[in-house]
């Protein structure tokens, strides 16, 4: 599926592909959305050749599994794929920094302090801590694999597993038990837990930078078992109904401010200064 996200600094909307022979990232200019380019992409003969990729029954592991933005609007993105994590410049479609693993890294973030300071969760529950001077870290969080990583501005990294999500802080790190989470996001005060209940209806979580003794829960009706990426700015959640066919906007107390009917199945959405982008199994559909 999809990733896909907004980059304010360079007014453009990055999004992750695959297809039978290709995989990679490209990007769309939001003024003309016919003005689209490749930033980075891998053809799988090339792994195969080099012995990377065992055999084409192997592609669903060779494609990017996350994508973050650098907090310093300096043109820098990071990507992760198989055991590694890339760092890109967007602005020349250039690849900054290509690092392997030892495992398969599932997640990425960016440090939302220290700009030299970047993270990757892998398969295996490792927190990986990347240095650009070239050290690397790794500390045993879990033993599932680390599926999404948010960090908010106190230096608190949420760590999010099916089973739970880990806080860390310089000194501590804390476990919230919870089934099934299949996401954390939020913005620089807050995070927000995904979960898919058991009956398949959709239960997510607030956290503020407190910690986690007063979780705020919001319930929703509507069923989903695919992995949504969703979105929290301004304290509204945009919360993807695919059962309605609908981006619903949320307040923190799970009231429902604004329905945002589109019509087609929804895949991803991304949100610029003065519009929402929505794809769909269609295209897109931009509010505004």
């Amino acid at each position: 599926m999809p990733l896909m996200e907004y980059d304010i600094s360079d007014n453009v909307i990055l999004i992750t592909f695959s297809n039978d022979e290709i995989f990679g990232l490209k990007k769309i200019d939001v003024l003309d959305f016919m003005n689209t380019e490749i930033v980075f992409q891998i053809n799988y003969k090339e792994l195969l050749l080099t012995n990377r990729l065992p055999s084409l029954s192997h592609k669903r592991s060779f494609t990017i599994k996350d994508l973050k933005i650098s907090p310093f609007s300096d043109g820098t993105v990071m990507i992760c794929y198989d055991k590694n994590v890339i760092f890109l410049n967007i602005r020349n479609n250039t690849v900054l920094l290509d690092l392997k693993m030892e495992n398969s890294i599932t997640s990425v973030e960016f440090d939302k302090n220290d700009r030299n300071i970047s993270y990757a969760g892998d398969s295996k529950g490792n927190l990986i801590k990347i240095d650009m001077s070239g050290f690397i870290e790794s500390e045993k969080i879990s033993t599932l694999p680390i599926h999404s990583i948010h960090m908010i501005k106190n230096q608190k990294i949420f760590l999010g597993t099916f089973k739970g999500v880990f806080l860390k802080d310089s000194e501590n790190c804390e476990f919230f038990e919870v089934s099934t989470v299949t996401n954390i996001f939020g913005d620089d005060e807050n995070v927000i837990f995904a979960i898919r209940q058991p009956d398949k209806t959709m239960m997510h979580i607030q956290i503020d930078k407190n910690g986690l003794d007063d979780p705020n829960k919001m319930f929703f009706s509507f069923k989903e078992t695919r992995r949504l990426r969703e979105r929290m700015h301004n304290n509204l959640l945009f919360v993807i109904n695919n059962e309605k066919h609908s981006l619903v906007l949320y307040d923190t107390f799970g009231t429902e401010n604004a329905v945002l009917e589109v019509g087609d199945e929804i895949i991803c959405c991304c949100l610029g200064p003065d519009a929402i982008y929505v794809l769909t199994v269609k295209g897109f559909v931009i509010f505004s």
